[in-house]
């Protein structure tokens, strides 16, 4: 499943050295954002031609989660879909954010710029419908869940959110949520502090039962403006509670994405 947003793209500058990849990018008005669905080669679609459903309004940088619900019945949320349908949780913009690379970053009014926003779209392949749910009204970036439930229907996600409530702000704070009950709980690095991507590090399965969904770890590179350093947070990923600070004696280039591997 690809979601094509309604934007255009002018690759000459980037080719030339002139513009970074994101600055080359600009809305289309009147444009229509569209879900490609590509059947694999094995299962149930094997050999059907794609797919082109009309999505939601917007821009969307990043997923959370997407799988399919097999036949007509509850969605799982409180809501009913009348054959098979597939379900994506996405950030999405009301439209593209763009901020230039000579903006000075002390000077942006972010209340000018529009806020990421946590939705889940839900589609329905016998209409050839897109129902849209919002999941949160905090800006939030860089979701994930655990990387063992990628593809299933998932509990629990991991995000990158700014302090306030709402409106649009610098990430500062990461928060667990609860994606049936809305149930939310927040670790925060402000004032001083501005996170990047985190990562849900899940606890390895021992000769006993499976771990639950949010047993384990999360793992975040922060930037430490009062001493201008990079710190490496870990909390609990169920509760959220800070494990520990690593110091780190260097400033790490502030980033974009995160992984992890197992020692």
């Amino acid at each position: 499943m690809f979601l094509q947003n309604a934007i255009a793209f002018n690759p000459l500058p980037f080719l030339l050295g002139q513009k970074g990849a994101a600055k080359c990018l600009a809305s289309k008005p009147g444009g229509q954002a569209q879900f490609w669905l590509i059947p694999r080669d094995g299962g149930a679609y094997a050999g059907q031609p794609p797919r082109i459903v009309p999505a939601p309004e917007g821009f969307v940088f990043h997923h959370l989660n997407a799988w399919e619900i097999s036949e007509a019945g509850p969605d799982g949320f409180g809501g009913q879909v009348e054959g098979p349908a597939l379900v994506v949780e996405s950030i999405f913009y009301a439209d593209f954010p763009s901020i230039g690379p000579d903006t000075d970053f002390r000077t942006i009014d972010f209340d000018l710029i529009p806020e990421g926003l946590l939705e889940r779209c839900t589609i329905d392949l016998a209409k050839g419908t897109v129902g849209t749910e919002g999941l949160s009204e905090r800006c939030c970036e860089f979701a994930m869940v655990n990387p063992r439930r990628e593809g299933l229907s998932c509990r629990y996600g991991w995000m990158a959110v700014a302090e306030r409530e709402t409106g649009n702000d610098p990430l500062q704070a990461i928060k667990k949520l609860d994606l049936v009950s809305g149930e939310r709980k927040v670790w925060s690095a402000a004032p001083r502090g501005f996170v990047s991507e985190p990562v849900m590090v899940p606890r390895t399965a021992g000769a006993g039962p499976e771990p639950a969904e949010d047993d384990g770890w999360v793992l975040c590179m922060v930037w430490n403006g009062a001493r201008c350093a990079s710190d490496l947070v870990i909390l609990d990923a169920a509760s959220m509670e800070e494990l520990a600070v690593v110091e780190l004696p260097l400033a790490i280039p502030y980033g974009l994405h995160g992984s992890f591997v197992e020692g």
